[in-house]
């Protein structure tokens, strides 16, 4: 997924958790209703794509560590075999040239495995199977040999197949991102005009999502003291309670991150003292999710007071606050 995609994504999400948290805008106007699962169904079209050509790049990787350590296997074995042969009949030459350690095989390039391997299949030739059977070597160990080592030396000198696959697969990728943007830009957005009328507090905090793609792209100023100006972070310690360095005001619009590895829980209360105990109504911020609220959703003129808690008993969580309008 690029940054840009990966911005978009942001957006959409954003946008489509917006509206489920308004259902009575559904009510005003039904089509958003529709409108708002063809724009999941989209995005999800398009998650499902990245996810494929990212199973597609480990895969490639996958299948070439898989061969690499079946003809290990098989390569380490005749030599081995060799080895112990050339102990029998005392050829102290043979034996030299068959000994290999196991971490030798490791440590070679794939062109070097498949060099030693395939140089073992001509010495294997030179033998007679009847001398290496008692040796455990049979017929099935040769043709084993022959098809791993196939198998593995077409991974290795087949990147421009792989190369033509994963281009396929980010095509149909990009093509289901620009159909989502698509989508966002014309269908979504003409069906929120609507409601200009019918839910103009909803209307704003609707555009206000949709510029939420802008600020991936927005460079953010440092004040003297070196913080950002226009996103405030927190951390929150394991089992403590946070109170948020300051009051929500009025006809303001923030987004909330989590952007550390824990769940958070969240709440606004008209004391700035922190409770003892988290209340009972506090909501989720699971970790790497976001929301937008406004100060009206927040009850502002009567919780001004916001805080964070995390109840893991070992691990750090943070959240990051943008002021968005």
């Amino acid at each position: 997924m690029t940054d840009e995609q990966r911005i978009h994504t942001r957006a959409a999400r954003v946008t489509f958790k917006a509206i489920e948290n308004k259902p009575s805008v559904i009510v005003l106007v039904p089509i958003m209703g529709t409108r708002l699962n063809e724009g999941k169904a989209l995005l999800q079209a398009f998650l499902t794509a990245d996810q494929k050509v990212l199973a597609n790049e480990s895969g490639i990787a996958i299948t070439k560590q898989v061969a690499r350590d079946n003809l290990i296997v098989d390569v380490e074995f005749g030599y081995a075999v060799i080895y112990s042969y050339a102990i029998e009949i005392k050829d102290e030459t043979l034996k030299e040239s068959s000994y290999y350690t196991a971490s030798s095989f490791n440590l070679m390039s794939g062109e070097e495995l498949l060099n030693v391997g395939k140089n073992l299949k001509i010495k294997l030739a030179g033998f007679q199977l009847a001398d290496l059977e008692p040796h455990g070597f049979t017929s099935g160990d040769s043709t084993e040999l022959n098809v791993r080592l196939t198998a593995f030396e077409d991974l290795l000198v087949a990147p421009e197949k792989e190369t033509k696959e994963h281009k396929i697969l980010v095509a149909d990728r990009d093509e289901k991102h620009s159909k989502m943007v698509a989508f966002m830009n014309d269908d979504l957005d003409a069906a929120a005009r609507l409601l200009k009328k019918k839910d103009r507090d909803f209307y704003q905090l609707y555009k206000i999502c949709r510029k939420l793609h802008l600020q991936g792209h927005r460079k953010r100023k440092k004040n003297e003291a070196g913080s950002v100006n226009d996103e405030y972070t927190k951390k929150v310690g394991p089992l403590k309670i946070e109170k948020i360095d300051f009051q929500i005001g009025a006809n303001k619009t923030y987004l909330f991150s989590n952007i550390g590895d824990r769940n958070l829980k969240w709440w606004t209360q008209e004391s700035s003292e922190a409770p003892l105990t988290i209340p009972l109504n506090a909501g989720v911020l699971t970790a790497g999710e976001e929301f937008v609220k406004t100060s009206v959703e927040l009850e502002y003129s009567t919780k001004p007071h916001l805080f964070f808690a995390n109840e893991s008993n070992s691990e750090d969580g943070e959240v990051a606050i943008d002021e968005v309008d």
